[in-house]
């Protein structure tokens, strides 16, 4: 029975994938990159809100519950990501992110070493950090191939330091769909909803996405993590 249910979810995620998809890649390239700009503009504005103040209303919340305000001294840490085929075009916010002189962090899909030739590689997504005048070399070595795995033991690895999930501020992510409710359907690998939950409790977590891919409801399972999404 509990096998049946999440075929059919799983089921459900594709259907709304292959349509949403469809929609999002339909879509003129001049409006795409229009609204691109403004979803940049909200995000920037959003993450401004809430690394400056933790409550999100501009006024400082000195309850027990509250967020503890990120100290002057912390430079925040945001991790985006390099958008790729018909996604908002996440240039802007990486550029507003540097701007800021905030740490960018991108995520990278990393190969675990084999210990025994029979044992099979396992990818997991790290978040790198990439300074501003290193960018396009980052882009062209993994940010803007996000489905590639990387050895860990390649050279240029190192280069890039690994942040650690709970030491990042904010999560700009990517998305398929969304509903009102904050579901998110990504692209089926399940990384972000295996790299969520070990963010800080304090972290800001945002997807960005298109109109066109907002959808009635979305398909969720015991894993998946909803999460605010701005769109134009």
């Amino acid at each position: 029975m509990v096998d049946a249910a999440h075929d059919a979810i799983q089921t459900q995620k594709t259907a709304i994938r292959q349509i949403t998809l469809a929609c999002r890649d339909a879509m003129p390239q001049e409006l795409r990159a229009a609204k691109s700009d403004r979803i940049a503009t909200m995000a920037l504005d959003y993450l401004d809100e809430r690394l400056t103040h933790p409550d999100g209303n501009g006024e400082q919340d000195t309850s027990a519950t509250a967020p503890c305000p990120m100290p002057s001294s912390k430079t925040p840490i945001v991790a985006a990501f390099w958008s790729f085929g018909s996604e908002v075009d996440t240039r802007p916010i990486i550029a507003g992110i540097h701007a800021r002189g905030w740490r960018l962090a991108l995520p990278c899909m990393v190969r675990t070493s084999r210990t025994h030739p029979s044992q099979r590689p396992v990818a997991t997504m790290r978040f790198l950090e990439v300074p501003a005048h290193r960018i396009d070399e980052a882009a062209s070595l993994f940010a803007a191939k996000p489905i590639r795995s990387h050895s860990a033991d390649e050279p240029w690895m190192a280069t890039f330091p690994a942040v650690p999930i709970p030491d990042i501020d904010a999560f700009v992510v990517p998305l398929v769909a969304f509903d009102d409710d904050g579901n998110r359907l990504g692209y089926g690998g399940g990384n972000y909803d295996r790299a969520l939950p070990l963010a800080s409790p304090d972290a800001t977590v945002v997807g960005v996405a298109f109109e066109e891919q907002r959808v009635t409801s979305v398909p969720v399972s015991e894993y998946d993590v909803r999460i605010p999404v701005i769109s134009a």
